[in-house]
This record gives C-alpha cells, structure tokens and sequence, in this order.
C-alpha cells in the first residue's frame, strides 16, 4: 500500500483556503488533534492522519 505524506509547507498550501494556518497545523501536531511524525526538526503528515483531521476524528487514530 503506497501511503501519500505532507510535509507542514505543503499542508500549509493545502489547507489555506479552508483558513487552517501554518500555525494552527503545529497547534493540532501539540495537541495531538493531527498525528504527525518528527523526522529532525521536520514533521510529516500522513494523508490518512489528514482526512481525520479535517473530518474531526483525530482521536480514532
């Protein structure tokens, strides 16, 4: 099964015209509404973790 991943600049880019920020992304990550994994000082975001995200289920993950 081949996953799609995000980086947070192309989620930023995405999620702008919904008015989801670059910092509300990092908030969600804190918060544990987004799943995301640290690689360095960078996060990924898998699409399966998004979709949860934007539909409100972050905590079936």
């Amino acid at each position: 099964m081949i996953t799609t991943i995000y980086n947070i600049d192309e989620l930023e880019e995405y999620l702008k015209p919904k008015g989801i920020t670059r910092t509300s992304i990092y908030r969600a990550i804190a918060l544990g509404k987004l799943r995301a994994i640290r690689i360095g000082k960078r996060y990924i975001v898998s699409e399966n973790s998004l979709n949860l995200y934007l539909e409100g289920n972050a905590n079936e993950m």
